[in-house]
């Protein structure tokens, strides 16, 4: 993607911070045996999906972590402007907050080939965006979005229901998958920590491999 200058200053679009608190139950904590994981697992959801996206074949998006999540975000949370990884993520809101809550989108604000369009990003991070849409759905709501080339938040939660949605993600092309760097931003040190185990039992393989050899 087009990259952010190396002099750019702090309130540049591709480096303002924003602050967010949500709580994220990564799929590899999602039980194969639970109903919203025979859903994203259905082959039938997955062609019905792609049917009513309008594109010949779907797939399940590859990545361990992010293929599914369950996002609760509690009374004064709210999730800061973003992009998504694939192409194409579903959602299924399974409880309302009762106040606040509403997602709110640009669509189609990056565009094609990596274009950033970061003039028109600033212009919806200082809300001067002419083309926002706001939404505030019920639960048992399905809904399809491009959110890697619409920017998109969920404004501020009020009152004593959280409010919880299961995201699932799925691509154009098999086996795509998310960075370890932006698991780790989404799901904290219980990931980290993960990749940091693997990579241990990896070097004591090698260095098993290689005593073998020399002998």
């Amino acid at each position: 993607n087009e990259a952010v200058p190396a002099d750019a200053d702090a309130q540049h679009p591709g480096k303002r911070l924003f602050a967010q608190d949500t709580h994220a139950l990564a799929a590899d904590l999602v039980p194969m045996d639970t109903l919203i994981r025979q859903v994203y697992e259905s082959q039938e959801v997955i062609d019905f999906l792609a049917a009513a996206l309008g594109i010949p074949k779907l797939f399940k998006f590859a990545d361990e972590f992010q293929c599914i999540n369950l996002m609760y975000m509690k009374d004064g949370c709210a999730r800061a402007y973003h992009y998504d990884g694939s192409d194409f993520v579903v959602t299924l809101m399974l409880q309302q907050c009762r106040e606040g809550g509403e997602f709110e989108f640009a669509p189609f604000i990056r565009g094609q080939n990596g274009v950033e369009n970061f003039d028109r990003v600033a212009q919806l991070f200082d809300g001067k965006y002419p083309d926002t849409r706001v939404t505030r759905v019920t639960a048992g709501t399905l809904c399809l979005f491009n959110g890697r080339r619409s920017m998109h938040r969920v404004r501020t939660i009020y009152g004593p229901d959280p409010r919880i949605i299961a995201v699932l993600s799925y691509d154009t092309q098999p086996g795509q998958c998310g960075t370890q760097e932006k698991n780790i931003s989404l799901y904290g040190d219980r990931v980290r920590q993960i990749y940091q185990q693997r990579e241990s039992r990896r070097s004591e393989q090698d260095g098993n491999k290689g005593n073998k050899s020399n002998k």
